[in-house]
């Protein structure tokens, strides 16, 4: 709100009455606090600050831990495409984490054999390590946050969100 002007005080200081639009467009606001995104994303900041401080002495991120133990969970290297996929990015959100992974030595990107245009990825030796240095501490705040949601909030909720992500991917 750069551009906006102070309020004008009237002589017995006090503000002028709103106009209809102000007050609609208010009413308006106030109800967009009832918004799914925004409140899904607010949820999701805090969770994540949660997370990236458990992970931080391990040099980790949410977003990157979230790549490394998806990389290092399935046995063969996944494509760009599919991993990008299955973590719900496109793949120039997730090219952008792997930079960084790249250069830390923790991942690396693979020419397909079959097809040169292909690109899959993989853990080094050192990306092993960080991934197995910093599963305890995910674990731990993992736990936690579990243990203050309650035994059988979890499943239910992870049903909502995915529920709610296939909802509006279809809404378009």
């Amino acid at each position: 709100m750069q551009n906006s002007k102070p309020l004008k005080r009237t002589k017995q200081g006090k503000s002028p009455k709103p106009s209809k639009l102000a007050e609609e467009t208010a009413k308006a606001a106030r109800e967009a606090g009832n918004c799914v995104c925004f409140n899904v994303r607010k949820t999701a900041r805090l969770i994540s600050q949660s997370y990236d401080r458990a992970l931080k002495p391990h040099g980790l991120n949410t977003n990157q831990f979230s790549i490394l133990a998806l990389i290092g969970a399935v046995p063969e290297p996944q494509t760009l495409s599919d991993t990008a996929r299955v973590l719900g990015m496109d793949r120039t959100t997730l090219s952008r984490n792997l930079r960084h992974l790249n250069k830390a030595g923790l991942a690396q990107t693979l020419l397909d054999g079959q097809d040169a245009r292909t690109r899959r990825l993989a853990l080094t030796d050192k990306g092993w390590t960080v991934l197995a240095a910093a599963l305890p501490s995910w674990r731990a705040v993992q736990g936690r946050t579990l243990a203050a949601m309650g035994p059988k909030s979890w499943p239910a909720l992870r049903q909502q969100l995915d529920h709610l992500g296939q909802a509006t991917a279809m809404a378009g």
